[in-house]
């Protein structure tokens, strides 16, 4: 059996902690044996993930919408999260920063992401993302 949670929300970085707030009750009433653990890196995941998308991919514009979807699955959790701007070439970022990078703004919260999840990766056009993590209970 699975559990599906679909949001979109406007360009705002207000917008980020409610829609945060909403997808741990989500996880709370969906997988409810989830270890403490998940929960903290998942709501670390979906912070920086949401930031991205309304910061890098948006622009901040407020017309524009960030679409995010969560499913349950077989205890893991499949997501993605898709903003309305132009992409960015990610295959640097998955390739990882080099040392020299650790310090700049850009990319950190995509390599955050990555080393709290199982899987994590782009659509072509680079406003996409998907990930997913198993949970460990």
């Amino acid at each position: 059996m699975s559990q599906k949670i679909n949001m979109c929300l406007q360009s705002e970085l207000g917008q980020v902690k409610t829609a945060v707030q909403r997808i741990m009750v989500f996880l709370d009433s969906s997988a409810p044996r989830m270890s403490p653990d998940d929960k903290t890196d998942l709501k670390l995941v979906f912070s920086e993930l949401l930031i991205n998308a309304v910061i890098h991919g948006n622009n901040s514009d407020s017309h524009k919408h960030v679409h995010l979807t969560a499913e349950i699955k077989n205890e893991t959790l499949y997501s993605s999260i898709k903003d309305e701007g132009p992409g960015f070439d990610y295959e640097r970022l998955i390739g990882g920063l080099d040392e020299a990078d650790i310090f700049d703004e850009n990319g950190r919260g995509v390599q955050i992401a990555r080393s709290l999840t199982d899987s994590l990766g782009y659509n072509r056009r680079g406003n996409r993302i998907y990930f997913y993590k198993r949970m460990v209970q």
